[in-house]
């Protein structure tokens, strides 16, 4: 488990996302959140329109939030369900449709509007690890000559 390194309270303001979809469609999505005494409100837009967030956090880390879209560009389900976890750097989880809990899918959230620090931190561990990989020579065996 990664360390908690900053405390939801302080984070308020621009949060970017991405999420998929059984079906295997993704999405990304521009979020303003504001995390209050408990309480989580947002706003925000993705490729299916615009949609409001309200729910709540604990100290330590769930959240669970419900988005309806306001301003829809196309059918989309009329409430889902985000539950997920901070984790000091980003809140992983699950999204589900309230009426059709087949539709569903991974979800994560970042503070900022640049790219997932989780996904860069895993990367560079990554090549890291590839860094310390060293190649083995081998040698022919010497042994008596016949």
């Amino acid at each position: 488990m990664e360390p908690r390194t900053r405390s939801l309270d302080l984070l308020s303001g621009p949060w970017s996302g991405s999420w998929r979809q059984v079906s295997r469609e993704e999405g990304r999505e521009s979020l303003d959140l504001v995390f209050q005494q408990g309480q989580v409100l947002g706003f925000g837009t993705d490729n299916d329109g615009e949609f409001q967030y309200a729910g709540t956090y604990e100290q330590d880390g769930r959240v669970l939030l419900g988005k309806t879209y306001t301003r829809p560009n196309k059918g989309v389900p009329a409430r889902m369900t985000y539950r997920g976890q901070w984790n000091g750097r980003r809140i992983l989880g699950t999204w589900t449709d309230d009426r059709r809990p087949d539709n569903a899918g991974p979800f994560r959230f970042w503070p900022g509007t640049g790219p997932d620090p989780g996904e860069a931190l895993e990367e560079a561990r990554d090549l890291d690890r590839e860094a310390d990989i060293q190649p083995v020579l081998t040698a022919p065996l010497k042994g008596p000559r016949t």
